[in-house]
């Protein structure tokens, strides 16, 4: 977890610094907590981080999220998640896409848990502002490592 904190903040101080750019790129940070005490005493710490593109040739979006919790004193939740997915020709008649989500939560009972797929989509109706129908075929690859 340390290398990942390490990673995670130099990702915000570079959002931070980038702001959203001219081009694109869309980016958000989101960070919040809340500390409770009363018959139970509970304190937890929240970030997440989206960044992605849309235009016409490719669509991408990469993801994160910590979570850190304490319940009276007790460390009761702590994880991190990831994504990451890539389209190319969003907006075309054929489209590959692939994707990929990660998890590590020790509470949740995962060491780690990676979900990967590819596929391709096949615009059937396209009407501007009305509907858009597709299909899509994909192939899916997930493997969990569970804690003892």
């Amino acid at each position: 977890m340390n290398k990942s904190g390490i990673i995670i903040s130099i990702m915000l101080i570079m959002l931070a610094i980038s702001g959203q750019s001219q081009n694109k790129w869309k980016w958000e940070l989101g960070l919040g907590g809340s500390q409770n005490s009363g018959n139970v005493n509970n304190f937890n710490l929240k970030h997440h981080q989206d960044i992605s593109r849309n235009d016409s040739t490719i669509t991408i979006n990469m993801n994160s999220k910590v979570i850190y919790q304490k319940d009276n004193g007790v460390e009761s939740n702590k994880g991190l998640n990831g994504g990451l997915k890539f389209a190319l020709f969003q907006y075309g008649k054929w489209s590959p896409y692939v994707a990929s989500e990660w998890m590590s939560n020790h509470y949740k009972g995962y060491e780690l848990k990676f979900s990967g797929l590819g596929g391709l989509k096949y615009r059937l109706i396209s009407v501007k502002d009305k509907c858009d129908y597709s299909l899509s075929l994909a192939i899916i690859y997930e493997k969990i490592k569970y804690t003892n």
